[in-house]
């Protein structure tokens, strides 16, 4: 069942910049849709005495972007602090292409639904709270502003999704 998400379109606004961190540490996160048709990729930076900063970074269409997906992140392993892939599609196939190019195990994390639960909760009191930041990109304001909350598991927690906008690229920036 779908409800209102929590993140309200002027207090998700109010979090735009222009001016994002210029250093520190990047987190990776990348969000399968259930259907396994499409992966959203997102990276949160944080930067000493600022607010995170999240930002979507491609939505792909798979499974011809596994590849694609592995070595950007690959890539970039060595600066990032973690890295974060769900969705039960590609998560698997993904932590295995990231092991095989020399991306360690312990940078990657694989999240249980509590871990997924509170990834949400948090960037919606984030938002709320304006104490993160993202640039008005029009893809991932679309779907912030059009989905609702799904239910994660049985004990109350939720995620993104089923609304009038896909909810994957939301549950990537709350991940990163």
């Amino acid at each position: 069942k779908a409800f209102k998400i929590g993140i309200g379109p002027v207090s998700w606004d109010a979090c735009a910049t222009k001016d994002p961190p210029k250093g520190g540490k990047t987190a990776y996160a990348v969000k399968f849709d259930v259907e396994g048709k499409w992966a959203a990729l997102s990276a949160c930076a944080i930067e000493e005495d600022k607010p995170p900063h999240v930002e979507l970074i491609e939505i792909r269409p798979m499974p011809d972007s596994l590849a694609w997906l592995a070595q950007f992140i690959a890539k970039r392993s060595n600066e990032a602090s973690s890295i974060v892939i769900d969705g039960r599609a590609y998560s698997g196939a993904l932590n295995t292409e990231l092991i095989n190019l020399g991306v360690p195990q312990r940078y990657i994390t694989l999240p249980n639904s509590q871990d997924i639960c509170t990834a949400a909760q948090m960037l919606v009191t984030k938002t709320g709270e304006h104490s993160i930041t993202h640039f008005a990109q029009p893809d991932l304001d679309r779907c912030v502003k059009g989905c609702s909350k799904r239910t994660i598991g049985h004990d109350g927690g939720w995620g993104f999704g089923d609304g009038s906008a896909p909810g994957y690229p939301v549950e990537s920036i709350a991940l990163a």
